[in-house]
């Protein structure tokens, strides 16, 4: 687990996660977070926003193109334009200092205990024998695998939460499904942030299924109800 920025606050708090039997690395700043994620491939990446420093979207934004590592944030300006801007950028998870140190080995925790933390992997081979597929408009989903291809059997990247919600669906076809069922499934924070993620994981999503995002076809949304999956519906991935 790295912890970046915020100097004092992650400083007390890194002792206190290694009591409980977790690694916590330490990093000072954006250049040696961005080394230590290529590194050290953490499970989880806590940080926290001081105003120095790269703008938090764009670290977000960066860690997700990179990795599936879970996200935490940290915003300590306590308002609640940039707990979403945290979310819609990428962060599984934001906290407002003060920090209760249990919620925030809580929140770890669920995040490790999520399937494929970590750096993305790389394009690799087509699927086995024994390999269940699926048939997402033009793209193909390696269920057992969890990896997603376009038409040319280029790999599209997928966060950890991207991932989850798609996994989601992909069982699901053709069901509406509420915000708060997938906020559930997906194992988001019921902080009053949960729908938003959502919405953001969705949006994310769609940029990479759909031929046109803002016209979707394949993630269907329900209005007043929620999200609904339609597999069938022909259309060229985005990676």
């Amino acid at each position: 687990m790295l912890l970046a920025g915020g100097g004092e606050l992650l400083a007390a708090m890194a002792p206190l996660l290694r009591a409980r039997g977790l690694r916590a690395v330490e990093m000072g700043g954006d250049a040696s977070l961005r080394q230590a994620v290529r590194a050290a491939n953490p499970g989880v990446v806590v940080l926290a926003a001081d105003g120095a420093g790269e703008p938090v979207r764009a670290l977000c934004g960066w860690l997700r193109s990179v990795s599936t590592a879970g996200l935490i944030v940290i915003a300590g300006s306590g308002q609640a334009v940039d707990r979403v801007v945290a979310l819609e950028s990428g962060a599984d998870s934001v906290l407002e200092p003060p920090v209760e140190p249990r919620e925030l080995l809580a929140r770890i925790r669920a995040l490790l205990r999520r399937p494929a933390a970590g750096l993305l992997a790389p394009p690799a081979e087509l699927a086995g024998p024994g390999e269940r597929t699926v048939a997402i408009g033009g793209c193909r989903f390696e269920c057992e695998a969890q990896r997603l291809f376009d038409r040319t059997g280029q790999e599209i990247r997928l966060s950890a939460r991207e991932l989850a919600l798609l996994s989601i669906f992909v069982e699901r076809p053709r069901r509406v499904l509420s915000r708060g069922q997938l906020a559930q499934m997906m194992g988001c924070e019921a902080d009053g942030t949960e729908s938003r993620a959502v919405d953001a994981a969705i949006n994310r999503l769609r940029r990479k299924l759909e031929a046109d995002p803002l016209q979707p076809l394949l993630i269907v949304t329900v209005k007043g109800e929620g999200y609904r999956f339609e597999p069938a519906h022909s259309a060229d991935c985005r990676g």
